[in-house]
């Protein structure tokens, strides 16, 4: 503030060449921006192979005689619980993922619970589908850590 001041009281100017500031300002904010929605097109795409995934174990579960409503409701909640931990854990910047598996193991320890009740064909399924659920959530973990540089965002910042 005493800078710009001093520079109108005393009739201080100079001329800079506006490519150059506009090149230093233009082209880390494109790369920036760009980055961004790279970023962001990937992270809805492993959000919905996340709740396909979800989905998907949800319909092989309830869709199976063998099971008791006790059964189907017990995993309704830990799949509730996966869905609903796994937004917490992106919305909260977690840098450990270890409360997020452990809820998601919930799902084997159900499996080997319900035992003889479902088809090893079920479980094939319900664990191929848990496989990419665990890769969708370490997807949009890694997404969510690893964003654009805070120095980069500081560097747009400064100049704009």
């Amino acid at each position: 503030m005493v800078t710009v001041f001093a520079a109108y009281w005393f009739e201080y100017s100079y001329d800079v060449d506006l490519t150059l500031l506009s090149i230093a300002i233009v082209f880390p904010l494109v790369f920036t921006i760009r980055g961004s929605f790279r970023r962001r097109e990937k992270a809805l795409e492993h959000l919905s192979k996340f709740r396909s995934a979800l989905k998907t174990v949800y319909y092989f579960v309830m869709n199976n005689q063998e099971l008791s409503q006790a059964d189907k409701d017990k995993m309704d909640k830990i799949l509730s619980d996966i869905s609903g931990k796994t937004i917490l854990h992106l919305g909260g910047n977690f840098e450990s993922t270890k409360e997020l598996d452990e809820i998601i193991n919930s799902v084997n320890k159900f499996m080997l619970e319900v035992g003889e009740k479902v088809s090893n064909k079920l479980k094939d399924r319900v664990f191929r589908f848990m496989k990419d659920l665990h890769e969708s959530i370490e997807n949009l973990h890694a997404i969510n850590i690893h964003r654009t540089p805070i120095t980069l965002k500081a560097y747009c910042k400064i100049f704009i």
